[in-house]
């Protein structure tokens, strides 16, 4: 009805849609729903395709995909450029902990707060990157945290655990 379109949709439109695959597309450069035609699958359809592919064999799950990107943290950089794990700044951590703490990762501010130069919480912030606890630079904005408090410390035990190993 014209009631529920407004409710739903925020705009009236979806009460001429005729089923099978009509359907209302709205996107920012819209200025209102533009009405399409999908393709349409019926319950049947979708229902064969199903035990088709039941019928083919059990699934097989790649269990690299389902892994937490934990396990691939603090892994040390394959390439030499980089440095190795070894090299690592004795600030990271508290950078790591700062940039966690704050919610972005920013140069500038491991700058400020650590008071290092530029240089050094630049090679600070690739180190964090190298983690996976801030991913790559975006611009000048600052990166994006990919860890939350409680992943950065087992990340931190996780390496510890390492460094003890060897």
């Amino acid at each position: 009805s014209g009631i529920d379109s407004r409710v739903i949709l925020d705009t009236p439109g979806a009460e001429n849609l005729i089923g099978l695959g009509d359907l209302l597309l709205s996107k920012p450069e819209y200025a209102k729903p533009m009405r399409i035609q999908g393709c349409y699958v019926s319950e049947d359809e979708i229902n064969a395709v199903v035990e088709k592919l039941r019928s083919q064999g059990e699934p097989e799950y790649h269990s690299e995909i389902l892994s937490t990107n934990l396990i691939t943290l603090g892994s040390c950089p394959s390439d030499a450029s980089s440095g190795t794990c070894a090299d690592d700044d004795p600030l990271i951590w508290e950078a790591a902990e700062l940039v966690v703490s704050s919610g972005f990762g920013s140069t500038s501010n491991i700058q400020r707060r650590l008071k290092v130069g530029y240089s050094r919480a630049g090679r600070i912030m690739d180190m964090l990157e190298d983690k996976g606890v801030v991913g790559p630079p975006n611009g000048s904005k600052p990166r994006e945290v990919l860890v939350d408090a409680m992943e950065l410390e087992t990340l931190k035990a996780f390496e510890q655990h390492d460094g003890d190993n060897q």
